[in-house]
């Protein structure tokens, strides 16, 4: 890639995120505090995957009910 004239080299990693990370993008609490996955890393990462995020479901309950989420 040139920038103002000059060629640098782009060196873009990706890592993937644990499913710890998933979960807690995700909006669940640390897991197994309230939250307990079964099966092995890769069933985890499909059932995080796979969930309604917490605080979106939490939000449309809240608005449905007309109470104030917690």
């Amino acid at each position: 890639m040139k920038i103002d004239g000059r060629l640098y080299q782009l060196d873009i990693r990706y890592r993937m995120l644990s499913n710890r990370e998933l979960a807690y993008a995700m909006g669940f609490n640390e897991i197994g505090n309230d939250y307990e996955f079964a099966g092995n890393q890769a069933e985890v990462t499909k059932q995080i995957g796979n969930a309604v995020p917490v605080l979106l479901t939490e939000a449309l309950v809240a608005a449905v009910l007309n109470t104030p989420p917690e």
